[in-house]
């Protein structure tokens, strides 16, 4: 097991130091995996799993790709976490 990963204590430590993630996006990204499956959650936290920009994210948004999404008000768009999930296992298949 390599020295990196010995050190790890919490999630957050995980997406900061081996994926990379600014700490902001690691904390909101070591929550998303304890939330429950019908959860809602915002495109920057998606886009910080997905290790994407926001960006990114509105533009598979806007041309049919990426996870499914719901909006909520006409404009707040939010991805329920088994949905992201389950697009995360499609890719790797």
């Amino acid at each position: 097991m390599s020295k990196d990963y010995q050190q790890i204590a919490q999630p957050s430590d995980y997406y900061e130091k081996i994926i990379g993630l600014k700490k902001a996006d690691a904390m909101q990204a070591s929550a998303f995996f304890s939330l429950p499956d019908s959860c809602f959650v915002k495109r920057s936290v998606v886009a910080a799993i997905l290790n994407i920009s926001n960006n990114t994210l509105y533009l598979m948004e806007k041309n049919g790709g990426g996870p499914n999404f719901s909006k909520f008000g006409g404009r707040a768009v939010r991805y329920a976490k088994g949905d992201v999930v389950k697009w995360i296992n499609e890719q790797k298949s």
